[in-house]
């Protein structure tokens, strides 16, 4: 009987001891049922996440990925024990065994991170890790802007990358294209999208084109020249040598030997057949208060309606050369040759004086209105500023630097910034006092330069360069159109 009674006793034991270690297996996980067993497959490893899970895959998660197969089982069990990267990661080792045989089951070796594992009654342990799985991107910019990032970099696969094109001066954003590899471009169209790489590195690019539509602008030039709207007009064989809008009305001011012509039109495609207007060469055309001006050699001239024109007449003396002409601040301001200026209210009653250069009189050749002042532009880089048209401060003779021009033939005011021109010669400054000088990317030889649509406009001689260029900020420049071999002389935006 006592014999019965310990038999009894022993069973129980062994069935309590049985069950607390199923329990104990429970425990490590997360309370699902596991298989049961008395062989383990135990896996770990770095980047592992919180305890092992015994669920009925065995699934342990890390950073980066999981593995499955981690368990009890029957000794002549066959489990299967794999190891799944998430998105952007790659297996970084994955391998074990029994304690006999550590790397019997090893990815680097077998290249697969899945194994058939016939346990043959033995324990096993695995180890697992994940690391971020990396290609090369190129991120590369097209003509007329810049990329950020720029160059070759590595990134983790499947995850966005942010990338940024910025348009120079001049150009506008014309869509991403992956010109090698399998990467995907969230919106091509947008310059701040992302980028995902996929299996292969890959090599994307920023395109751009042109910002400026010459459609936008109408340009003047000899030859009769008048390039409108995209399209090239000859409109006679006058030198038209500037254009002014006013009253719905363009109006093209030019000359043909020593005789003064006018052309008009409200389309900016249909052009009048040139109309003389007295004996003199037309150099420039302004319109402000409801008139039109035109100045040139030794005569000033006005018009409301830009067909009839008061009788050219004489404000200085007979060898003037009116070389420009400027509306601002209610006042018509003219600048020519050895100091002449005068100035306005009507174009037809003219006060006459005289700005003086370095070491006395000079030619100007340009002027503009622009922050409260006139600013005309003269022969060795002379700067000269007024705020009342009549009363003139010399600011600037000599540029000071290794390049001198010839003359400011050119000379603009926008965006906060003068804009003084000579060929590829050029100076800016925001106060016309202080000027900045260097050579950079304008026409060969430059006529005019005009602000236009929140744009400076460069026109001249298109022999070896381009006849039109154009900037936001007077540093960077970018060609509109090249007529080579002929010279543009003036440019009007399209109304």
């Amino acid at each position: 009987m006592k014999k019965v009674r310990f038999l009894l006793l022993a069973t129980l034991v062994a069935m309590f001891t049985s069950c607390q270690k199923e329990v104990v297996e429970q425990g490590a996980g997360d309370n699902r049922p596991t298989p049961t067993g008395d062989t383990r497959i135990t896996i770990e490893g770095e980047g592992m996440i919180g305890p092992a899970t015994r669920s009925s895959d065995g699934k342990v998660e890390f950073e980066g990925g999981y593995a499955t197969g981690a368990g009890l089982y029957s000794g002549d069990a066959k489990p299967t024990v794999a190891a799944y990267p998430n998105p952007g990661y790659e297996v970084n080792y994955f391998y074990g065994g029994p304690e006999s045989e550590p790397q019997k089951y090893d990815y680097a070796q077998l290249g697969s991170s899945t194994f058939t594992v016939p346990l043959g009654g033995q324990d096993h342990r695995f180890r697992c890790g994940f690391k971020e799985k990396k290609r090369e991107l190129t991120v590369n910019a097209g003509t007329g802007g810049s990329v950020s990032p720029s160059g070759t970099n590595s990134y983790r696969v499947e995850k966005p990358i942010s990338i940024t094109a910025t348009p120079n001066s001049g150009y506008e954003f014309a869509g991403w294209t992956v010109t090698e590899g399998d990467a995907t471009i969230e919106n091509p169209g947008s310059p701040s999208t992302t980028v995902t790489l996929h299996k292969s590195g890959s090599t994307i690019t920023a395109n751009f084109k042109s910002a400026i539509s010459v459609s936008d602008y109408i340009f003047v030039g000899d030859n009769g020249l008048i390039y409108s709207k995209g399209t090239r007009y000859k409109v006679g064989n006058v030198s038209w040598r500037s254009i002014a809008y006013g009253n719905g009305k363009y109006v093209v001011a030019g000359y043909d030997v020593d005789q003064g012509y006018i052309t008009t039109s409200t389309d900016g495609t249909t052009w009048t057949t040139p109309q003389k207007v007295g004996d003199s060469q037309w150099f420039a055309i302004a319109y402000g208060n409801g008139q039109f001006v035109i100045v040139g050699r030794k005569y000033i001239s006005s018009s409301t309606d830009g067909s009839t024109w008061v009788t050219p007449h004489v404000i200085g003396g007979e060898d003037d050369l009116w070389y420009d002409i400027t509306y601002g601040n209610g006042k018509f301001v003219t600048v020519g040759y050895k100091g002449i200026a005068g100035s306005s209210a009507n174009g037809v009653n003219w006060n006459y004086n005289t700005i003086y250069g370095n070491g006395g009189v000079t030619n100007w050749y340009s002027i503009t209105y622009g922050d409260g002042k006139f600013v005309a532009g003269g022969l060795n880089g002379a700067i000269s500023t007024s705020t009342n048209g009549d009363n003139w401060h010399l600011e600037s003779g000599d540029t000071g630097s290794m390049w001198t021009p010839d003359a400011w033939r050119g000379i603009a005011y926008g965006n906060g910034i003068y804009i003084a021109a000579d060929g590829n010669f050029k100076g800016y400054s925001p106060d016309a006092k202080k000027w900045t000088f260097h050579v950079n990317g304008m026409t060969t030889y430059t006529s005019c330069v005009r602000f236009i649509k929140g744009l400076f406009i460069a026109t001249g001689s298109g022999i070896s360069g381009p006849a039109i260029s154009a900037s936001a900020d007077g540093d960077k420049w970018t060609t509109v159109l090249e007529l080579k071999g002929e010279s543009v002389q003036d440019v009007c935006g399209v109304q």
